[in-house]
C-alpha cells in the first residue's frame, strides 16, 4: 500500500466518523430500507450508502456498502435487527 492510498483512506475514515457523528447529532431520519429489513435506514455518503437502525437511545451503524453493490435481506441478519 502506497503513502496515498494510506493518505485517501484516512481521509475516508475521517470524514465517514464525521458524516456518522451528523447523523446521530441531528436526528437525521434517514431514507426507510423496510423492503431490506424492518426498521432499515439509509443515507448516501460519497459512492456508499451507511445502512443503519435506530432505538430511543442509541444509533447502529449496521454496513456501509457500495451504491453499485447487489442489496438484499440477507446483508441485513435478523439478529442485528433486535434490541
Amino acid at each position: 500500500m502506497g503513502e496515498s492510498d494510506i493518505i485517501a483512506a484516512s481521509r475516508f475514515v475521517r470524514q465517514l466518523t464525521s458524516k456518522i457523528a451528523w447523523i446521530a447529532a441531528s436526528g437525521f431520519p434517514g431514507v426507510p430500507r423496510d423492503d431490506l429489513r424492518s426498521g432499515l435506514k439509509a443515507l448516501p455518503f460519497r459512492r456508499r450508502c451507511i445502512y443503519f437502525r435506530t432505538t430511543a437511545e442509541e444509533m447502529i451503524i449496521l454496513s456501509v456498502l457500495h451504491r453499485h453493490q447487489h442489496l438484499s435481506a440477507d446483508l441485513f441478519p435478523e439478529e442485528q435487527q433486535q434490541d
